[in-house]
């Protein structure tokens, strides 16, 4: 009896491992028959761009520093920051009634002298007055004309006027307030002349030279980028830093751009027509190697490759693939050479599918 038993459960034992082992034998074969999903995009040719990137902030070319000329309480303020101005425009007055009192009565006294030298003139002519006498007549004309002149430049000194055109940027006086002879009132700056100033390293500034366009964006205005042009470059290395700066007059025709915004620069130094392009995702680096891998009857292969130019979404390919070659565009990491795979998503033209 109890030798009946132990077959029983010999034989169990024997029928689960053959049971399980057959279970192993259906998950093992299922493992070979499953294949990777993954997106692929086919090789195709067109123009890449290689950039020197930098950035920067914006200011104006033209800006002034508006003083005053005369020591003074500020009587009247005509403009604020923000507003348009003209060169020569006046901005604010400083209390100037003495000066114009002081002129009116140098206009009287002028106006006199004039009127006394000129009968003297006519009389002298005549020989009716001397020499001497003449020569005093035009000596006390000639002082009279040059006080009027000096206290009507000491009445003009009252008058704060712009020297260029623009707008106020910033404004440093306030009414009743004391001002001196030399001190800032006003900043002026002329908005039709953004700039910026990009530091070239000496190993770049072969490739980088006036008159080149450059690409600017700004955080502040996201989604639109303005054209910029190289106008200057300093012809000395700074010993400190290794660079020579380049200054980039930027257009901006909408008037969106203020001085002091944060700018990203990229200078257009070289461009390749007509070569292959792969997206920068579907390039494996490990170490030095550059590979992709190529689909062929639902398996991927991997193919070494050089690369060239490469930007913020694609890579231009100089050897090692082929136009119309069938690429993985996602996951390369995570596949091998001969690995079966399933295409679910093919995107086309891998140098079509982003527009630079």
């Amino acid at each position: 009896m109890k030798r009946i038993v132990s077959f029983i459960a010999f034989s169990l034992i024997i029928m689960s491992m053959l049971i399980s082992c057959n279970d192993k034998n259906n998950k093992d074969d299922k493992k070979k028959d499953v294949k990777i999903p993954i997106e692929i995009a086919v090789v195709g040719k067109g123009m890449i761009s290689a950039y020197y990137s930098s950035t920067a902030s914006l200011y104006t070319e033209k800006n002034a520093k508006i003083v005053a000329k005369a020591s003074g309480y500020v009587d009247k303020i005509l403009v604020d920051e923000g507003d348009k101005v003209k060169k020569g425009q006046l901005l604010a007055v400083l209390e100037n009634e003495r000066q114009i009192l002081d002129l009116k009565a140098a206009k009287i006294e002028l106006d006199k002298s004039e009127k006394d030298f000129k009968r003297a003139e006519k009389s002298y002519k005549k020989t009716f007055i001397s020499d001497e006498a003449f020569e005093n007549y035009l000596y006390k004309f000639r002082t009279a004309e040059n006080r009027y002149k000096q206290l009507l430049w000491a009445k003009n000194n009252t008058e704060i006027r712009s020297s260029i055109d623009g707008i106020i940027s910033k404004r440093d006086i306030f009414l009743g307030n004391m001002i001196t002879n030399g001190a800032k009132a006003f900043e002026v700056e002329d908005f039709d002349e953004l700039c910026l100033d990009v530091d070239i390293p000496e190993l770049e500034l072969h490739k980088i030279g006036k008159g080149l366009e450059a690409k600017v964006s700004f955080d502040a205005v996201p989604s639109r980028s303005f054209k910029g042009e190289i106008v200057r470059i300093n012809p000395v290395i700074d010993p400190t830093s290794g660079t020579s700066r380049a200054k980039i007059r930027v257009f901006d025709n909408l008037n969106l751009l203020k001085p002091g915004m944060f700018a990203r620069v990229k200078i257009e130094h070289d461009r390749h027509e007509d070569t292959m392009l792969i997206p920068k995702s579907a390039l494996l680096a490990e170490d030095e190697e550059r590979a992709v891998f190529v689909v062929k009857d639902s398996l991927v292969f991997k193919h070494s490759v050089k690369t060239g130019y490469t930007n913020s979404e694609r890579v231009e390919i100089l050897s090692g693939i082929k136009t119309g070659d069938s690429i993985v565009t996602i996951g390369v990491g995570s596949l091998k050479d001969s690995t079966k795979v399933e295409v679910i998503r093919n995107i086309g033209d891998s140098a079509m599918l982003l527009d630079f």
